[in-house]
């Protein structure tokens, strides 16, 4: 019986997609690690951080610093008491205490405002905060309310000088 000219040209298409047993290791490797590589970069794509999240995440170390100054604060404020270093270097100036104080808010407020320079304001602002407690001086709410008023209106001009619109 002879099959029809139709069904026999399908059958001769169909024998020359043959699979080829001489593949290339290497070829069907580079093809799927391509593969691999396209498909985690469309994934990382859905997963992308946001630039703030980076910028965190660049200061990282600024934050450990403020972490192990602080860890230094708190262990010589529980092992030392404050009388004994009361007069280090300045009559009645708690230098330790003060130091450490100022170094941990530098780096802590510089991290968190990503900028050295505004943490370094509010490092000197915790540290007038702490000596004039120190020394006993009575400060209402208003003056300390007054004085971040005087730094929020500082840093609006300094914005607008450096953006000369001023």
């Amino acid at each position: 019986m002879q099959l029809p000219k139709k069904s026999r040209s399908r059958l001769d298409r169909s024998a020359s997609y043959k699979l080829s047993t001489n593949l290339n290791f290497f070829d069907l490797i580079s093809s799927s690690t391509k593969i691999l590589a396209t498909l985690l970069a469309n994934i990382s794509e859905g997963f992308k951080v946001s630039a703030n999240f980076n910028a965190y995440r660049q200061r990282l170390p600024q934050l450990g610093i403020a972490l192990g100054l602080g860890f230094a604060l708190l262990q010589l404020m529980q092992h030392v008491s404050p009388q004994t270093v009361a007069h280090v270097l300045f009559p009645n100036s708690y230098l330790p205490i003060t130091s450490l104080w100022f170094l941990c808010w530098w780096y802590l407020s510089g991290f968190i405002l990503q900028n050295s320079k505004r943490g370094l304001f509010m490092s000197c602002l915790a540290t007038l905060w702490l000596y004039t407690r120190l020394q006993l001086v009575i400060t209402a709410w208003w003056w300390w309310s007054i004085v971040l008023l005087g730094w929020l209106l500082l840093e609006i001009v300094a914005a607008k000088i450096r953006t000369r619109r001023i």
